[in-house]
């Protein structure tokens, strides 16, 4: 793997460990590292294998992966449309343990890169996973409600615009 990896675009790089667009081979790499709770999370969901879940991810979505120093998968995030606002996901390798610095960092890196184009973004947890509930406060989103059958909390982020009443230029000037 180490070349291809050498020839993935680095969009987002912190060190060795770099973002890259998702791409056809990437699935078949991450299905084989993917931690356990994405893959029961993948189908609680209803897909019929976690590989199907990365292939509609592959091709339905605006996904990253993210290698770390190692060249190794530390996980896949992107953003899903077709609802009112686009929907962020991200999927952990089994290595998250080894990564969970390089996760925060470089999530927090993608989802900068997200708010250039998109002011508002959603998210959706299972409750009954607190590290990721934390993750998604941790990252700016806010819950703002949860599903009728209680196993999932909606987030939302949204990005104040420029000229709001929190803008500096347009507070009261005090002397």
């Amino acid at each position: 793997m180490a070349g291809k990896s050498l020839q993935e675009a680095k969009v987002i790089k912190r060190g060795l460990a770099y973002l890259t667009p998702m791409q056809h081979y990437h699935i078949e790499e991450f299905y084989e590292c993917v931690h356990p709770y994405n893959a029961s999370e993948m189908i609680e969901l209803g897909y019929e294998s976690p590989h199907h879940c990365l292939t509609e991810m592959y091709n339905n979505s605006e996904a990253y992966v993210c290698r770390n120093q190692d060249g190794d998968i530390a996980f896949v995030g992107g953003l899903w449309f077709g609802g009112e606002s686009p929907q962020m996901f991200c999927m952990f390798a089994n290595n998250l343990a080894k990564n969970v610095v390089l996760t925060a960092k470089m999530s927090k890196a993608m989802l900068r890169m997200f708010d250039e184009v998109h002011p508002v973004m959603t998210m959706t947890v299972f409750s009954k996973f607190e590290h990721m509930l934390n993750w998604a406060v941790w990252l700016g989103f806010e819950p703002c409600g949860i599903t009728e059958d209680d196993r999932y909390v909606e987030f939302v982020r949204c990005l104040l615009i420029e000229n709001s009443v929190t803008d500096k230029s347009l507070r009261p000037v005090v002397h």
